[in-house]
């Protein structure tokens, strides 16, 4: 059975990327690793936009509208437990005011684009975040 997963990357006015740096939990997938904020599609949850607003609150406190998001991409994986994973990586712009609270994982911050080659990441994740990083460039 495929489990789908939203993420949303922030990016603030400096180009820097917001990732969450997880739990060193023995039980926890990709453990101390970096990544996006991310989480599972409930079957409550509209669509995958909904699932990421929902996850980004939970995680940061952050509140954004779904129609805040844009696609970044989709990927697919199998995890360390043999699950197969889809994810769909959305991003935004940061507003500046809100703060962003540490609710899952380590730690959660704006990482400077130089970080994203000296950080450990889960899976795919360092991809998600050059190609975020390569949109800012673009606008």
């Amino acid at each position: 059975m495929a489990h789908y997963f939203a993420g949303v990357i922030l990016l603030n006015q400096c180009g820097f990327l917001l990732a969450q740096h997880r739990d060193n939990a023995p039980e926890i997938l990709g453990k101390n690793q970096w990544c996006v904020c991310s989480g599972e599609k409930e079957n409550f949850d509209k669509d995958i936009f909904e699932t990421g607003t929902r996850e980004l609150f939970e995680e940061t406190r952050y509140k954004i509208h779904p129609s805040e998001l844009k696609l970044l991409l989709e990927d697919s994986f199998v995890n360390e437990l043999g699950n197969e994973v889809h994810i769909t990586v959305l991003i935004a712009d940061y507003d500046g005011q809100q703060t962003i609270e540490c609710r899952e994982g380590q730690e959660i911050r704006f990482i400077n684009p130089s970080e994203i080659e000296t950080l450990s990441w889960y899976n795919n994740n360092q991809n998600y975040f050059k190609e975020a990083y390569n949109h800012y460039l673009k606008r």
